[in-house]
């Protein structure tokens, strides 16, 4: 770098390559929008991270801006979602749930293999191959909220299809079992992760990878057998997006705003 006539040389450490096209995807991602004819902020997310930090406070931001110019609704889109990682889930419900704590698993399954022997300390060579329930002291039966974080004034929508899986499905139905928010799209095929479930996961600039759930979690939910059903019913239809538009989103907006909460 030439500067008044001078040459400087400035090395930098850098980051891996991985970590630099995680956080660009991160950026991109986050999609922040204000309707204002119907009242609604707007905010998607596409996947959850092993670090959801940068995701809660993008999204915190997005809803008390939404409030700041008179939104009385919000909409969480996370059709396509196919989970991730529940890091910080307890502070990213916080933003809707305005509790201390919320009952969360009743039971959890889990598969005994080499994968999973050495996570568990009660595991033993023996049980391999079995399905086994996990015993109760190694269960988070309870989520603990930051009231804090809390967001009043709202009126909160999540937007799902049948390609939002995984945590992304668990966020929704602890968001509906506690009347957080009103679901809105199509029913979900499940509502929680099951023993053999295969999950997308993106991995680098190489895209998506599949893994199989060793896990089954039994939620505290409102689902029926087993799927779980939006509040508001909105069937994706082909024909509609013909003109290149977001049918599903349009028609969450149509209803919103012939509803007005104020």
């Amino acid at each position: 770098m030439a500067r008044k006539g001078n040459i400087l040389e400035i090395n930098t450490s850098g980051f891996p390559w991985k970590d630099v096209y995680l956080k660009l995807n991160r950026q991109r991602e986050f999609q922040s929008r204000i309707f204002k004819d119907a009242k609604t902020g707007y905010f998607s997310i596409g996947e959850f991270y092993p670090n959801n930090n940068l995701l809660i406070r993008k999204l915190r931001t997005a809803v008390l801006q939404a409030r700041r110019e008179g939104c009385t609704s919000f909409i969480l889109d996370l059709r396509g979602n196919p989970g991730g990682n529940g890091h910080s889930f307890d502070r990213l419900l916080s933003i809707f749930i305005n509790r201390s704590t919320i009952p969360y698993l009743k039971n959890e399954r889990l598969k005994v293999s080499p994968w999973t022997l050495n996570d568990y300390d009660f595991l033993t060579s023996d049980m391999l191959g079995s399905v086994i329930e996990v015993p109760s002291q190694h269960i988070n039966k309870t989520i603990y909220l930051d009231q804090q974080l809390y967001i009043p004034g709202m009126q909160y929508y999540v937007l799902m299809d049948k390609d939002t899986s995984s945590i992304a499905a668990s966020f929704c139905n602890i968001l509906q079992y506690n009347g957080a928010a009103l679901l809105a799209g199509e029913p979900l095929r499940r509502n929680a992760l099951k023993y053999g479930e295969t999950v997308e996961a993106r991995f680098g600039i190489s895209g998506l990878y599949l893994c199989v759930s060793t896990v089954e979690y039994d939620e505290y939910t409102r689902a029926v057998d087993g799927v779980l059903m939006p509040d508001i019913a909105i069937p994706y239809i082909a024909q509609d997006y013909l003109s290149g538009g977001d049918a599903m989103l349009d028609k969450l907006l149509e209803i919103i705003e012939s509803n007005p909460i104020n």
